[in-house]
């Protein structure tokens, strides 16, 4: 008896499954459709994530370029600004003590020429005009 109902059960079990096969085809064109629909929703789903994931790309990559161009401008800005700042006060500085050196150096410079020999013939023409002056 056991081997019956083993056999029994079996046999029922087959009997589902055919039937199942035999329903089966009804089955497999709602999924099929269901399985269409499924495809189409990932194919939209998918299509609209990677619209949306190249608009975010694009806009952070145009966000991050505006943002470097500025901050690039404002460094090269500012850069340059201290740099012609710095330069030009050098550039002050050097050309005040070049134009001070070089008014000390023509002093010096006159200042022996005048005490050497243009003294001396400041003196000569000076006693000469003296001279002719006391002969008038």
């Amino acid at each position: 008896r056991v081997t019956y109902r083993r056999y029994r059960t079996v046999r029922v079990t087959e009997r589902r499954s055919r039937t199942s096969r035999l329903v089966s085809p009804s089955e497999d064109q709602g999924v099929g459709v269901f399985s269409l629909a499924g495809q189409a929703f990932s194919l939209a789903f998918s299509l609209a994530f990677s619209l949306a994931s190249l608009a975010f790309s694009l806009a952070f990559s145009l966000a991050f370029s505006l943002a470097s161009l500025a901050f690039s401008l404002a460094f090269s800005l500012a850069f340059s600004l201290a740099f012609s700042l710095a330069f030009s006060r050098a550039s002050l500085a050097f050309s005040l003590a070049f134009s001070l050196a070089f008014s000390l150096w023509s002093g010096v410079v006159e200042l022996r020429l005048w005490l050497g020999s243009g003294f001396r013939l400041g003196s000569v023409m000076c006693s000469r005009s003296f001279r002719m002056v006391a002969r008038r």
